[in-house]
């Protein structure tokens, strides 16, 4: 008969390893945090492949925790956390078609599918009297996008 620490304890060694964000003004760092060691204390590494993201100032978890996006820069990239964050053909680029460096809040639909943006509205240019989209609506799978409207404000 086993007693309840040692099945409580039993349950702690069964738990995947969790993984853990943390973002400062230089850079993003991901780690993974474990319970594998002998005392079943956690213990917290970097992760082996993921490359820190410098000077990230928004940031978005999928809702399903594989996908992260981070304003840089360049603009919004993208990285896979079930591959490490390896980025994709070994260098940093704008993942969301257009220019994305002005966002200011960005997040992901409940399911994942899509990722909505949001800018500060700019006045209309070339004449028009319709100002251009600030509310964007992106495929999470390809980076395009795919609606567009114009508000003024947003609440987080």
């Amino acid at each position: 008969i086993q007693t309840a620490k040692a099945q409580r304890m039993s349950k702690e060694q069964d738990l995947p390893p969790c993984k853990l964000l943390l973002r400062s003004k230089e850079s993003c760092t991901l780690y993974n945090i474990s319970t594998s060691n002998n005392n079943n204390a956690p213990s917290a590494s970097p992760h082996p492949t993921f490359k820190n993201v410098q000077g990230a100032t928004l940031h978005a978890c999928s809702p399903d925790g594989n996908l992260m996006l981070f304003q840089t820069k360049i603009g919004i990239v993208r990285r896979n956390l079930e591959n490490g964050g390896v980025m994709e053909d070994g260098e940093e680029k704008a993942f969301l078609e257009g220019n994305s460096t002005n966002i200011a809040n960005i997040s992901f639909s409940p399911l994942g599918t899509y990722i909505l943006t949001w800018e500060r509205p700019i006045k209309p240019t070339d004449g028009s009297t319709e100002p251009p989209p600030n509310l964007k609506i992106f495929s999470s799978s390809t980076g395009k996008c795919v609606a567009g409207f114009h508000l003024k404000m947003i609440s987080r």
